[in-house]
């Protein structure tokens, strides 16, 4: 399970026809997601890049819509620089990460894959 994003990004890497990763989730503590549990979720897409100060955030969208981020109120791609897509279940682009109106908490991440 990798805890951070050069991990993950290892991990996809190392498909092949004998190693198929066919679904990534993502644990979240409570103080993350606002409920009283763990929650986890399909992961969408990951993202990572660099915020105004030069710190690395790592940007990620479960399937429920909500996106969780390594850096306190950054959930918008558009205030990062370099951004890389390590992730994308549904699209090459990582398009999900580009619009401010996501209503969502703004809590650190921790991120696990399962495969």
């Amino acid at each position: 399970m990798p805890s951070d994003p050069s991990m993950l990004t290892h991990l996809l890497t190392q498909r092949s026809p004998e190693h198929k990763i066919e679904v990534v989730q993502v644990v979240t503590s409570p103080c993350m997601n606002g409920s009283p549990l763990e929650r986890m979720e399909k992961l969408i897409s990951a993202i990572v890049g660099y915020d105004r100060n030069g710190e690395c955030v790592l940007l990620h969208k479960v399937d429920s819509g909500t996106i969780y981020s390594s850096s306190p109120g950054v959930i918008d791609a558009g205030l990062l620089r370099n951004i890389r897509t390590i992730y994308d279940a549904m699209t090459a682009a990582g398009k999900h990460f580009h619009c401010t109106s996501y209503q969502t908490p703004n809590r650190s991440a921790t991120t696990t894959a399962e495969g």
